[in-house]
């Protein structure tokens, strides 16, 4: 409330010139509110009262963030609104209104605004760089330059929800062993900090010799207990610099290639990669841009300096009047089914159809491989935990069974 009791709205407004507007306004109702910025002849954007929010629940910005899921139901969104004939500025405040995410609706309301003012939908987009990729903008540009917008918009949201599917897979698979592991460590650091040392005093006043493997567990719960805060220091500190490391242009490089020799996980994160490159690269031909600059998007939305590496040759050589499957057969990362199907597309003049069949084919060879990890790795980690845990109580209560016995 203000500090005449009347509610405070936003506002968004433009003025005859084009020019943006935003501030508050104290009036009786939100059509009052309206009445008196149209008075100060403002054209009015949107209009949202200010409600007192407990402390609890207010909001923290530099927390927030967009979530890819809200990019896919925004776009699958735009599409059907756009199939309704909805004005564009109608349908983006529209969009607005029903998202979840105030971030995200305090950006469309301002790209509605841009876009009323006379801006395309393209230019509006680049203005957000941290919420729609260059992908997202290329597409959209081109559809615009090529009047099917809507056509565009509909592989953008099929592109995009396809992707979203794949690496929600891939991170969902990564929950479980991160949730035994997280539990292993917790039971260790509770027997090294707690249980061991009381075991140790019973065993050093029985006098009896103890075994190696008993010194070692003994010895680590003393360093545990009088120099945690080395350890996690040294953990925390190790993590921080790691993360700052694989940031650097010499650092992603390794570990990126690093990831593709992971056991395991890293044949599954080639197949994304792949999937990534084919998926992005038919969607942009579709849509209608120029294959040079396709590869050079799908380059930075593969997401690995290797992959990346290799799409820039393959740009250079078509730069030439070479092919893409041309180019592609020179590096062994990438498999010779994927070179020989684009090289056929591509003779046959079907490369999109072709791009379609490969990304599906990774697609559901991901979901594959990731429904075969999942059902191993719970038996494998439970095993692997018991095994640890056994060993550490073996190694304590194994000298406290032989004091026992001794009497």
């Amino acid at each position: 409330m203000g500090n005449n009791g009347m509610p405070i709205y936003n506002y968004q407004a433009r003025t005859k010139g084009g020019d943006v507007r935003t501030g508050r306004v104290e009036a009786a109702s939100k059509k009052r509110a309206i009445e008196v910025l149209q008075h100060n002849e403002l054209i009015v954007v949107a209009v949202e009262e200010i409600k007192e929010v407990p402390i609890y629940a207010r909001r923290v910005k530099f927390l927030e963030r967009i979530k890819s899921k809200d990019i896919v139901i925004l776009t699958r969104q735009l599409t059907t609104l756009f199939e309704a004939e909805v004005p564009l500025v109608a349908a983006l405040q529209t969009v607005a209104n029903q998202t979840e995410s105030s971030l995200l609706r305090e950006k469309l309301f301002e790209m509605s605004a841009d876009v009323e003012g006379g801006g395309s939908l393209s230019d509006a987009l680049s203005k957000h760089p941290g919420i729609f990729s260059e992908f997202y903008l290329n597409m959209v540009r081109s559809g615009e330059l090529s009047g099917k917008l809507q056509e565009v918009l509909t592989y953008l949201a099929d592109h995009i929800e396809r992707e979203y599917l794949v690496v929600s897979r891939v991170k969902g698979a990564m929950i479980y062993p991160a949730f035994v592991l997280t539990g292993f460590l917790v039971t260790f650091a509770i027997m090294m900090i707690f249980v061991i040392p009381q075991l140790s005093s019973i065993l050093e006043e029985s006098g009896q010799e103890l075994p190696i493997f008993t010194e070692i567990i003994i010895g680590v719960s003393e360093f545990v207990r009088s120099s945690w805060y080395i350890l996690l220091f040294g953990i925390v500190g190790g993590i921080i610099l790691f993360l700052r490391y694989i940031k650097t242009e010499s650092g992603k490089a390794i570990w990126d290639r690093a990831q593709l020799k992971l056991p395991i996980f890293g044949g599954i994160l080639t197949k994304v990669y792949l999937f990534r490159f084919t998926e992005s690269l038919g969607t942009l031909i579709e849509g209608g841009v120029s294959i040079t600059q396709a590869l050079a998007v799908s380059r930075d939305v593969t997401g690995n300096t290797v992959y990346k590496s290799i799409i820039n040759e393959v740009q250079d050589e078509v730069k030439r009047g070479g092919t893409i499957g041309g180019a592609l057969v020179l590096h062994t990362e990438i498999p010779p089914l994927v070179t020989q199907m684009i090289a056929v597309g591509e003779q046959a003049g079907k490369l999109v159809p072709v791009l379609r069949n490969v990304a599906r084919f990774y697609q559901k060879d991901v979901d594959n491989a990731i429904d075969n990890i999942t059902s191993l790795i719970e038996p494998i980690l439970i095993v692997t935990m018991g095994l640890g845990v056994g060993l550490l109580v073996a190694g304590v209560m194994l000298p406290i069974y032989n004091m026992v016995g001794a009497f």
